[in-house]
């Protein structure tokens, strides 16, 4: 009988011997270091002496992932070659990258490759102006891809390293494309804003009558509701209620609900109906100055724009954005992008 076997050193050979009582008959030691190896020689005798057991099928969708049955290692061992001296042929088991620096290297690539097209993601968004969701998936064939050119038979590790690169990579992309989408709307939306402070300036100093200030008053009781105690001069009322629709328009993620005053109280708060004497008193005694003076430039059209470009920014947070961009269609397209790494870099044709 032919008995191959691998001792702890690593080295494997193999010799013909006959068997007594199912075991061998001399004392077997490695012949590269001499430790004993007698036990693994019984060992491989008795598992080839013992009946295979029935072969099971596995589930389709295991198949699919690569989670086939474990073999045994007495059913992988391979011989060194004989001419060369060379280590044994790759172990099927693991793959032939088993050694920490090459998994280390196909897992690094993995992340290098995933942050590079992240970043072409985002340039990509920029350039079009449309946001391509099922980039993602196209991220998770090229953690995956890279992972197996530089480990073709794959590894337990690397299918593992190749999905967190491409949940990294992913969620860096989309990262990146929701904030680039969130920063275009604000730029936009930012001269309009000031525009319209501005026009409202006028329009109220231009009043000449108390029913000509009315509407304007009531437009500020609304801002100031909405603004609560976070804004203290009239600029700052009008910023904070600019800010709170700005971020509504953006998407309803990345508001933060801080607003003292519900939507639904919105049209009572801010009908001219309810607009008192008193109300337009105090208005013309605080509100009217200050009013004027942004009209005449008081902050400036730079000053303002940036004080309101900050504030709507000081909003937006990572978990802000993430919200905004989360829906069905991204988690389909992550999803994806998950599985195709995590299958190319572990290589499902092996048996594991």
């Amino acid at each position: 009988m032919e008995i191959r076997v691998k001792c702890n050193c690593g080295s494997v050979f193999s010799f013909e011997e006959t068997l007594e009582n199912n075991r061998v008959k001399f004392p077997v030691s490695c012949l590269a270091c001499g430790a004993d190896c007698t036990a693994k020689a019984n060992e491989y005798v008795a598992y080839k002496l013992t009946p295979a057991p029935p072969v099971e099928n596995t589930p389709a969708w295991k198949r699919w992932l690569g989670l086939k049955p474990k073999r045994h290692e007495f059913d992988e061992l391979e011989l060194s070659d004989p001419k060369t001296g060379e280590k044994e042929a790759a172990d099927p088991i693991n793959g032939d990258e088993t050694s920490s620096r090459r998994v280390a290297l196909a897992a690094g690539a993995s992340l290098l490759v995933g942050f590079a097209g992240a970043l072409g993601w985002l340039w990509l968004t920029q350039a079009t102006g449309w946001e391509f969701g099922y980039v993602a998936w196209a991220l998770g064939g090229l953690t995956g891809g890279t992972s197996y050119l530089l480990a073709p038979r794959g590894h337990r590790l690397l299918g593992k390293t190749a999905a967190l690169a491409a949940f990294i990579s992913i969620g860096g992309g989309q990262y990146l494309v929701g904030l680039d989408i969130v920063e275009r709307h604000v730029d936009k939306e930012i001269p309009a804003a000031y525009a319209d402070a501005l026009s409202y300036a006028h329009d109220t100093v231009a009043a000449t009558s108390d029913d000509d200030l009315r509407p304007e008053v009531a437009r500020y009781k609304l801002e100031s509701a909405v603004a609560g105690d976070r804004a203290g001069n009239t600029v700052e009322v009008i910023q904070t209620f600019q800010v709170d629709d700005l971020l509504r328009y953006i998407g309803g993620g990345v508001h933060n609900g801080s607003t003292t005053i519900q939507a639904a109280e919105r049209d009572q708060v801010g009908d001219v109906a309810n607009v008192t004497e008193n109300d337009i008193s105090r208005f013309k005694l605080k509100v009217l100055p200050e009013l004027r003076a942004l009209g005449a430039g008081k902050p400036s059209e730079t000053e303002y724009k940036n004080s309101l470009s900050q504030k709507v920014r000081s909003q937006i947070t990572v978990k802000a954005i993430a919200i905004e961009a989360l829906n069905p269609y991204t988690i389909l397209w992550i999803g994806l992008g998950i599985v195709t790494a995590y299958r190319l870099a572990r290589n499902a044709a092996l048996e594991y």
